[in-house]
Parts: C-alpha cells; sequence; structure tokens
C-alpha cells in the first residue's frame, strides 16, 4: 500500500471479551499493545486517529471494553485522538460502523483516507470481507495487523466455521435478508443482558 505524509490515518482496535465486570482480557490488552506499537511505528507516515469497537458492558449499566480499552490507552501514553464506534457490535456490524465514524470525521482531521485494522487472525479471517466491503465503497485505504498467539482451539475452530459461513452468505445473494437476523440471534443481546463471552479459551 502506498502511504501519503502528513495524513490522518484510524488504528481501529477490536476487543475480544472481559475478563471480569471492570477488567479486560489477555487477548484484548495483547492487540492494545500491538496497536500502540503500530502507532509509533507509523507516527513518521500519519497522524494517529484510534478508532475503538466495543460498546457493550459485561452487565447492564458497568463500563464498556471501548471505555476500559480507552483508559489503558491514556495511562499507556497515547494522547491523541480516541472515538468510540458506537451503535452496534459485531464482526460484521464494526465494519460499516467504523467506516462511517471515518467519513464524519473526515471534515475535523483532513486527510483521514486510511484505516488499519488491529486483531487477533482467527478475529479478522471472519470480519476481512466486510472491511474490505465498506472500505472499498469509499476508496479508504485498508490495512490490517494480525496479532498472532491470541485464542484458544475452541475460538480458533468457531471463527473458522463461522467466517466460511458469513463467506457463504456473502456470495448467496441473500445477506440482506440473513444480517438482521443473525444480528438479531448473535449480537443484540449484548446490550440488554450484558456481554460475558470468553473468546480467549
Amino acid at each position: 500500500m502506498g502511504y501519503q505524509e502528513n495524513r490522518y490515518c484510524a488504528f481501529v482496535v477490536q476487543p475480544c471479551h472481559f475478563r471480569g465486570p471492570n477488567e479486560l482480557c489477555t487477548t484484548t490488552f495483547v492487540r492494545l499493545d500491538a496497536a500502540l506499537v503500530e502507532v509509533e511505528r507509523q507516527r513518521r507516515i500519519f497522524k494517529p486517529i484510534i478508532i475503538l469497537t466495543g460498546d457493550v458492558p459485561y452487565q447492564p449499566g458497568g463500563p464498556t471494553l471501548a471505555a476500559l480499552m480507552r483508559s489503558y490507552l491514556e495511562r499507556n501514553g497515547f494522547a491523541g485522538p480516541i472515538l468510540f464506534a458506537e451503535g452496534g457490535t459485531g464482526t460484521f456490524t464494526e465494519p460499516r460502523l467504523v467506516t462511517r465514524l471515518v467519513l464524519r470525521l473526515q471534515a475535523r482531521f483532513p486527510g483521514l483516507d486510511q484505516m488499519i485494522v488491529v486483531a487477533s487472525e482467527w478475529q479478522l479471517f471472519a470480519g476481512m470481507p466486510f472491511w474490505e466491503r465498506e472500505a472499498s465503497k469509499y476508496a479508504l485505504g485498508l490495512d490490517y495487523r494480525w496479532v498472532p498467539g491470541t485464542g484458544g482451539w475452541r475460538t480458533r475452530l468457531l471463527y473458522r466455521a463461522y467466517g466460511l459461513f458469513l463467506r457463504a452468505a456473502l456470495g448467496s445473494g441473500l445477506w440482506a435478508r440473513i444480517e438482521p437476523r443473525l444480528y438479531c440471534l448473535l449480537y443484540r443481546h449484548r446490550y440488554t443482558g450484558g456481554f460475558r463471552m470468553n473468546a480467549c479459551q
């Protein structure tokens, strides 16, 4: 990818899950640390903005994954803009929300036309078709930073099967019908009942 100097870039960090009501899991910490390293590596080329997904709490009324992630980034020295992609969570929802947020931010941050997504390789396998579809709609630059060595065999197997299912659904031409039903089945309850799935196993 040919990067342009003195342009803004959105470094998108996707969480994994909660370890407890007010604590992030090991995988999420690994991703945040990888993002901080990548921000410093790219700082000569890009002015960094960090966008966090995960606007869900462990239990209703508690801090969200994104809020805990922001606190960690600030404690570890990141002083730039940190924004939340709000309105939904999940493999196919977050790429759309993040992309729309980047488009809205372009007036505030001139030259913001690049995204670098930081997540585990198993998560990106499922989500890449959606990131690429959204970025291509608006001619946004897109790159990934794969965080290795996270997630247990159950999570890897689950996301492999889920990713294959999502690819088949996209290719079937029926995705517009499948998406709202799948969101209700897998993700909507995170806002009403909290999010406690353990994806590190």
